[in-house]
């Protein structure tokens, strides 16, 4: 069975297709965003569904945390990053009682101050390339991380429990 999805909004909500017959052929206009430009497609596998939202209106890659813990980068992901974005960095050894393996035997330290990835933009493209590349040895203590893809049109923000991890489209919200 065949849809009608608009080329702007991708919208494929049959109520907000209206339907006109031009010179005696259908036509389709989007209720939603006014478009006239729309295509008629056959639904994709599931599979496919990241390449059909992706070439209607693009996706963004999102790095979270799907595991109880903290979003946490290993200390080689660390130094990764920060060598890529070209941030200068020293190394200080650790000499107290956190120098074990869940904190590293070092401190990564950006103009004197400890570097946190937890401040990272989880769009960047440098991190999304880090996590791609190194799996498993990106995760740090505790983290399992995952790369979600988002409609690029959507505005989203990362809601966590305990650390899990999950991205959710921006809304208004009153307390």
């Amino acid at each position: 069975m065949s849809k009608i999805v608009c080329t702007i909004c991708a919208s494929n909500n049959p109520h907000k297709v209206i339907t006109i017959e031009i010179n005696g052929r259908d036509r389709y206009i989007c209720a939603c965003c006014v478009n006239k430009i729309m295509t008629v497609v056959s639904p994709p596998e599931n599979q496919e569904m990241d390449e059909f939202v992706s070439h209607l209106i693009g996706l963004t890659e999102v790095v979270i945390n799907e595991s109880y813990g903290d979003f946490e980068l290993s200390p080689i992901a660390q130094r990764t990053y920060l060598d890529r974005a070209k941030i200068p960095y020293t190394i200080q050894h650790r000499s107290d009682r956190f120098s074990d393996e869940q904190f590293g035997p070092y401190l990564i330290l950006s103009n004197g101050v400890a570097w946190d990835c937890k401040r990272l933009e989880r769009d960047d493209p440098i991190l999304i390339d880090i996590v791609k590349e190194l799996g498993i040895k990106a995760e740090g203590n505790h983290a399992s991380l995952k790369i979600v893809k988002v409609p690029s049109n959507v505005q989203w923000t990362i809601h966590e429990h305990n650390g899990f991890e999950w991205v959710a489209e921006k809304h208004r919200t009153w307390f």
